[in-house]
């Protein structure tokens, strides 16, 4: 009997017929899309965040992402080196594809350094 049980309870998984792994639950959303900077190229290693949880990926080489977004969150956060950080809201999205900004060296410095003066 409880072999019959065990049987029944697994053969759609066993015969193909379900993949519980890949179900999400309903109040979860599956985000996708493509990181590019301001020439077009695509950025590999972009950090990709949901704020407020551990939920983060990062670009492939082609700079393609893809991430699930918990149930309440409606924002994702984009960030790399040497580019400005954005905070995009989800809403109905599915996909998103966005554009990192360049910032020159000059504006990533949030403090002035100043060189010691050398005595020749």
């Amino acid at each position: 009997m409880a072999i019959m049980m065990v049987v029944m309870l697994y053969a759609p998984n066993i015969l193909g017929l379900a993949d519980l792994s890949a179900q999400q639950p309903s109040n979860q959303k599956k985000i996708s899309g493509t990181v590019k900077d301001e020439t077009g190229m695509t950025l590999p290693g972009v950090s990709v965040s949901v704020p407020g949880t551990n939920a983060a990926s990062i670009t492939d080489v082609d700079g393609k992402y893809s991430i699930v977004l918990p149930a309440g969150k409606t924002a994702l956060v984009f960030s790399y080196i040497g580019y400005e950080t954005q905070t995009v809201p989800v809403a109905a999205k599915n996909v998103i594809n966005l554009q990192l900004i360049y910032l020159p060296l000059v504006l990533r410095t949030s403090k002035k350094v100043q060189a010691p003066m050398l005595k020749v």
